[in-house]
């Protein structure tokens, strides 16, 4: 009898720990990071002065990139991004011909990057990554560009030296004897000058929009950057390797905040081309043209022969 009560006892402690537990909540999971988003400072208006923008997404094919704590590769989120800009600005501005260097995870070379631009001339060449570090607290949005003409790499900037040495790139340089690059630099010099304009104001946009921390405008003998005719910058959009910072930057809320921030940046730099006389050499016609990619339109690596504005037409390749 006693054994009885006993397994009695047992069974109805048993059953009152699964009530207990099925009304108790379940144990959330750990929420991600609130989004920091101030958003867009700028009304959207048609652009005046930026009529031909080349967004270039980082990376491609064989090379994809960092892939940080979310597991996924770079250069599917540059591309993703990349379109998401692409389409708003085709939103805020029909007029405004803007084309990708790729649209699919095909391998692009650095070199055929910058021919392609120079095919096509743009107002300002916007190349777009991730940034990651071994130290996981990094975070935070950095713009990058050329150092002025006459840079050594780990040598201070002209007329900044109070900023330390210019950021030196894992690829420097150009393939050639020290006479040719000079020569090289001086033909570039005029859009060199102008694509730390666009950095800076685009490093100030992408703050003032997405409260990220401010890791400034860094200057360097970056190759993709190096064998333009045109304005370039490189936007580092945030880090992948950081543990909340890396699990944002796949959400939409996340590049939709970015995109904005982006084309507040745009927007400061065609109102400062409508502002000003800037020089930026042609294109020389002698060098080779990049391969076209298999199906591609070979017009859409033709550039313009004509300065009236037209509708966005194909990617390039």
């Amino acid at each position: 009898m006693a054994a009885l009560r006993t397994g009695r006892t047992v069974a109805t402690f048993a059953a009152l720990l699964l009530t207990v537990a099925a009304a108790a909540p379940a144990t959330a999971a750990t929420p991600a990071a609130p989004l920091r988003c101030p958003g867009p400072q700028l009304p959207r208006r048609p652009f005046i002065a930026l009529q031909r923008l080349l967004i270039d997404p980082g990376h491609g094919g064989g090379e994809p990139g960092t892939i940080g704590v979310a597991e996924i590769a770079e250069k599917h989120l540059a591309l993703l991004i990349a379109k998401r800009l692409r389409d708003r600005l085709q939103e805020v501005d029909p007029a405004l011909d803007v084309r990708l260097t790729r649209s699919a995870d095909i391998d692009l070379s650095l070199q055929d990057r910058a021919h392609l631009a120079n095919l096509w001339n743009p107002e300002l060449f916007l190349s777009l990554h991730l940034n990651a570090a071994p130290n996981p607290e990094a975070q935070g949005v950095e713009t990058l560009t050329l150092a002025p003409v006459g840079t050594v790499p780990g040598d201070p900037v002209p007329g900044r030296e109070a900023e330390g040495a210019c950021s030196i790139a894992a690829e420097v340089g150009v393939v050639g004897d020290d006479t040719a690059v000079v020569l090289d630099d001086l033909r570039r010099a005029a859009a060199t000058n102008l694509g730390l304009v666009a950095a800076e104001l685009m490093q100030q946009s992408a703050i003032a929009a997405t409260g990220a921390y401010d890791r400034e405008v860094k200057q360097g003998r970056y190759r993709v950057l190096r064998g333009l005719y045109m304005p370039g910058i490189v936007v580092e959009m945030g880090f992948l390797s950081h543990p909340e910072e890396g699990r944002l930057i796949p959400l939409p809320a996340w590049q939709a905040c970015t995109v904005e921030a982006l084309i507040d940046g745009l927007l400061r730099f065609d109102e400062t081309l409508a502002k000003g006389d800037f020089p930026v050499a042609s294109p020389d016609a002698s060098r080779p043209a990049p391969p076209v990619e298999p199906g591609a339109d070979p017009a859409a690596t033709t550039p313009p022969t004509s300065p009236t504005r037209s509708a966005p037409t194909l990617d390039l390749p």
